[in-house]
């Protein structure tokens, strides 16, 4: 897996990325409070 895109935002924020990725399947990993989420985004 590559790593596509990187961001340190504050705890609550609204982030918006993608709109310059190729359609495809992505993995979103979410790191906070010693907690990690993982998601799989689909672009069209």
């Amino acid at each position: 897996m590559k790593k596509v895109h990187y961001s340190n935002v504050p705890s609550g924020a609204t982030v918006e990325f993608g709109s310059n990725y190729r359609p495809g399947i992505y993995m979103v990993e979410a790191v906070g409070n010693s907690k990690k989420t993982t998601k799989k985004l689909i672009k069209q």
